[in-house]
């Protein structure tokens, strides 16, 4: 047995195989797939963030309003 180089096959490596281009194109699919659950991934952390600061931010303004009514008393 013979080994072709890529793309070749066949008793003495005469018959070219082409990728077919529904290959190629699942391939494409896939990347954009992975790329778009990515991207949803990172908007999604990018909210949670977003909203752990704002909830944070209120408790402590809440907190130092508490203390200046306090102060005033």
């Amino acid at each position: 047995m013979r080994s072709c180089k890529p793309g070749y096959r066949g008793e003495r490596c005469e018959e070219l195989t082409l990728l077919s281009h529904a290959t190629q194109q699942s391939e494409l699919y896939m990347y954009i797939a992975v790329g778009i659950g990515v991207g949803l991934l990172f908007s999604g952390l990018a909210v949670l963030l977003y909203y752990c600061c704002r909830n944070r931010c209120r408790k402590s303004k809440q907190m130092y309003s508490k203390c200046s009514v306090e102060a005033r008393v």
